[in-house]
């Protein structure tokens, strides 16, 4: 194998996130490997946008064998927010998808996700597969998946940050999991709807990653600071619920039971809780091995840029020389609506991906679009990202980013993902191998 070429895609969707990525061996194989992280938009009028993204990617990825659809391997999901999965149900019936790797997230607390919002008259395809992602999967014949893989809360031991042997070529299943899955406590499958519906599900013991090839690899982090707490009385109640709505063969039949989840919720801590965005799956994915050589080049547009614009005025706090070959490899950290609101949280997702992988350069998705709900002063000084993408619609939709976590990425290669296709962001690299 000669090398590894290396795309990421940040796909203007405004508010919200949609990201994809993919692997090719440099080897005359035409082998690649592709993923997703999150696939969604928070305003209406930015849907057909998403959309044709979407449609783009399949266009990116190419044509299918006769009688099949484009395949993603990994598709992440960052937590169930709207914002982050509307687009979800589109994207897993566009595509086959080798993995779906999903937050564990208490079933008490995706319900409040899923009906804290504004009423509808209907329940939405992403509220189903929200409160149950399994029995949503086996239901929908457009939908095939071939594993659910779900992240518990991670430790205070991330995976070692060595690796032993050479890049290699990638068979059938191209992601090694370590340290293998392992059968969670009876407790989870007694509340929370993430099994027995015919799928076959992964859970990830703490201190795994996926590993590609020998050659890249991606690890999950599930903050454990940000689990909801519920009694078994309450949590038997939600589950009561879920079966309910899900079982449920009329709209008006679900009305009523979304109102008797409010019900409940108004008495537990209140149905617009803020811990329903503190659950987000962090994303760390780099190369495992040192490349003999590396280039790497960025691309706005299908075009280098050395500016962009930003609310009435142009800013150039890019280097020119960011955008010439460089011999280092680059990672990327995806973060979501991650939590880093305080120094202890900041330092123990440092801490559990190890300084291996934190002193990579690398391309970061900065947290929850710019909220300084999300973040402290510092943490981009701790990250030292080459790149900050904020996803973002740029008129500073619920003032997204916030100019004191603008201003704190100052000199860290500010992009904003908007929804126009100018403001899109791809970022490729060649390692040598």
């Amino acid at each position: 194998m000669n090398g590894l070429n290396v795309l990421y895609s940040f796909h203007p969707v405004g508010q919200g996130v949609f990201s994809s990525g993919m692997l090719e061996l440099d080897d005359g194989s035409n082998k690649r490997f592709w993923w997703v992280y999150d696939c969604g938009t928070h305003l209406a009028r930015h849907r057909v946008r998403r959309d044709d993204e979407i449609e783009n990617l399949g266009t990116m990825i190419g044509a299918a064998p006769a009688g099949r659809r484009p395949r993603i391997d990994v598709v992440f999901i960052s937590h169930f927010d709207k914002d982050h999965v509307n687009g979800l149900i589109k994207l897993l019936e566009r595509f086959e998808v080798g993995r779906l790797v999903i937050p564990f997230i208490p079933l008490h607390e995706r319900l409040l996700i899923a009906f804290s919002g504004k009423s509808l008259k209907r329940t939405l395809p992403w509220q189903l597969f929200t409160i149950g992602p399994s029995r949503y999967i086996q239901g929908n014949d457009k939908i095939q998946i071939d594993r659910l893989t779900v992240v518990l809360p991670s430790g205070t031991n991330g995976p070692s940050d060595k690796n032993d042997g050479d890049p290699e070529p990638w068979g059938d299943d191209p992601v090694d999991i370590v340290a293998p899955p392992f059968e969670p406590p009876e407790e989870i499958h007694m509340f929370d709807n993430l099994s027995g519906a015919g799928i076959q599900i992964e859970w990830l013991p703490q201190g795994a990653s996926l590993k590609v090839g020998n050659a890249w690899e991606f690890v999950p982090y599930n903050d454990p600071a940000t689990v909801v707490r519920a009694t078994t009385k309450f949590r038997q109640s939600a589950k009561d619920l879920a079966d309910q709505i899900i079982n449920a063969t009329c709209e008006a039949t679900r009305e009523a039971i979304k109102a008797a989840i409010v019900d409940l919720y108004g008495i537990q801590h209140g149905i617009r809780a803020p811990e329903k965005n503190l659950i987000s799956l962090f994303v760390y994915a780099g190369p495992l091995f040192k490349p003999k050589s590396a280039s790497l080049a960025c691309y706005v547009n299908d075009s280098y840029s050395r500016w962009f614009w930003r609310r009435g005025e142009y800013y150039s706090d890019w280097l020119s020389d960011n955008l010439e070959p460089k011999e280092i490899a680059h990672a990327i950290l995806y973060t979501g609506d991650g939590f880093l609101k305080t120094a202890r949280q900041l330092s123990h997702m440092l801490n559990y991906f190890g300084s291996g992988r934190t002193q990579q350069p690398k391309v970061v998705q900065v947290m929850h679009h710019g909220s300084k709900s999300s973040w402290h002063r510092g943490v981009a000084n701790a990250l030292e990202p080459e790149y900050s993408i904020f996803c973002a619609y740029e008129h500073g939709l619920y003032f997204h980013p916030h100019i004191d976590v603008w201003e704190d990425f100052r000199g860290y290669g500010r992009w904003i993902c908007g929804a126009d296709v100018t403001e899109g962001f791809q970022f490729y690299q060649r390692l040598g191998i």
